[in-house]
């Protein structure tokens, strides 16, 4: 008897519901034809809504192992290695399974090879529910790893290229339906966040959103972020969103436990799925919010998605992190979001994804306006009646203080003195649209919208061939900073 060997796992993860037909000469480490199906049950334990997860979907074409072992390769291995994941492209073409879909799964395994005295084989599949084509995963390549192997492992490497990134795409005039500052969130506002109570969660600037049944962050076996480390809304490679997540780890833990019942370890497709929710937490922060019915969080179809595993999440493993850097995040019409992904394992790096996606089906632009405009947090890009105006914006450069930001600023009308705006011709603001941020408080995130309208007989045309000074381009930029200081309380 071998000490190991090839298995399937063990339920909760043995996706595997039938198989349909094999094709292949036993013990041969040759090529192989496997096609197997599995049916999404109404109580299906990890369900998402009427969904599929990403990752449960691609899981359930789990039976390259039991096709590898079918062509031999304990009797190659004899028990003294063990199967490990290493690449894999997944694309998907159309939206993941629901509720009463069967998938079909054709299986291939195109080679097996030996490197260095470890054997592996090279494998793809193609997805189905009827005639409609569901995914394809590509370039698969998995081995069988002694423990020495394993022990010696060097983890994710990544290429100089990988590490400069470049400036990251916003798509559709994207931005935050709230204002988004450096944040962290702890065990219990990730359970509230589980919850659908965005407010608990993330602040009272959620609490006016008017949902009746808020979609929630996946729970119960589906929990696989304890709590947000940093939340960054201008982070990462690419300057536009990057936000790390971490979990703890238990020798009982269920993934490990039945995956595998010799051998367990985390399987890989699970640490894709825990990437995709702490990428979640990220976009609910950003205002993409809905009735948990309508909101759903699907794959972006025909893009390809690259998973590296370089590395192991054991029993005695402590705590893992996923760091999520967003490249592309906007509209197209649909909301959806383009990012990297990094995971680590104890502090080292052990998975690398590139390309992952989410889309939200139906959530538009005006969509997500609509759930938002009963909040007073939504911010207009212009506003029908300014919150400061000319005159406001005046009292502060050449009259009373206190007439443009009340009775707290009393005592700078006439007996202390303060930092001011410019008075005109020098004064380059006519108006400020909105705030937002708490009012006379120091607070990170605070933002405006300031007007200046550039008047055609302006004297700084005259002095400067009829083009605008890079002094008075300066001034418009630099006089709303000092208003929102002002605003903030900088002078008390």
């Amino acid at each position: 008897t071998f000490p190991t060997r090839v298995r399937l796992p063990a339920e909760r993860l043995l996706l595997c519901h039938r198989v349909m037909s094999i094709e292949g000469e036993t013990k041969s480490l040759g090529s192989g034809k496997m096609t197997t199906e599995h049916d999404v049950f109404p109580n299906a334990w990890y369900l998402d809504g009427d969904y599929m997860p990403t990752a449960i979907a691609v899981e359930s074409g789990q039976a390259d192992l039991m096709l590898s072992a079918y062509l031999g390769a304990d009797f190659a291995t004899r028990g003294e290695a063990v199967y490990r994941l290493l690449d894999a492209r997944v694309s998907f073409h159309s939206d993941l399974p629901k509720v009463g879909e069967t998938i079909r799964y054709d299986i291939e395994i195109k080679k097996f090879f030996e490197q260095g005295g470890t054997l592996f084989f090279n494998f793809a599949f193609e997805a189905y529910i009827g005639d409609r084509h569901l995914m394809s995963m590509v370039d698969g390549c998995a081995g069988f790893f002694s423990q020495r192997a394993l022990d010696e492992g060097r983890g994710v490497k990544r290429s100089q290229l990988q590490l400069k990134g470049y400036k990251g795409k916003i798509a559709g005039d994207y931005r935050p339906f709230v204002p988004m500052a450096v944040e962290s969130y702890s065990d219990a506002q990730i359970n509230a966040l589980q919850r659908g109570d965005y407010a608990e969660a993330f602040g009272p600037a959620f609490a006016a959103v008017n949902l009746t049944n808020p979609k929630s962050l996946p729970s119960g076996d589906m929990k696989l972020v304890h709590r947000i480390l940093t939340l960054e809304p201008e982070g990462g490679r690419f300057g536009i969103g990057r936000v790390i997540g971490e979990a703890d780890i238990h020798p009982d833990d269920w993934f490990l436990t039945c995956h595998f019942i010799d051998d367990q370890v985390m399987p890989g497709t699970l640490m894709f799925e825990c990437c995709l929710h702490t990428l979640r937490v990220f976009l609910m922060r950003a205002g993409w919010v809905g009735e948990a019915e309508e909101q759903n969080f699907l794959p972006m179809p025909g893009i390809y998605s690259q998973l590296k595993c370089r590395g192991q999440v054991l029993s005695h493993t402590q705590k893992v992190t996923y760091e999520i850097e967003i490249k592309e995040m906007g509209y197209g019409p649909d909301a959806y979001v383009v990012c990297d992904a990094l995971m680590y394992a104890d502090g080292k790096p052990i998975v690398d994804i590139i390309d992952m996606s989410l889309r939200i089906p139906g959530f538009t632009k005006a969509k997500l306006e609509g759930i938002w405009s009963s909040s007073k947090t939504l911010l207009p890009l212009v506003s029908p009646k300014p919150q400061f105006t000319y005159e406001h914006i005046l009292a502060f450069s050449d009259g009373n203080p206190s007439d443009c930001f009340g009775p707290i600023y009393k005592p700078f009308d006439k007996d202390r003195k303060i930092a001011r705006l410019p008075r005109p011709p020098f004064q380059f603001l006519d108006s400020v649209e909105w705030v937002e941020g708490p009012y006379m408080k120091q607070n990170v995130g605070t933002r405006l919208l300031a007007h200046y309208e550039l008047p055609d007989e302006a004297w700084f045309w005259a002095c400067h061939q009829n083009r605008l000074p890079f002094s008075v381009l300066v001034e418009i930029a630099l006089q709303p900073c000092g208003f929102m200081a002002a605003y903030m309380g900088s002078a008390l």
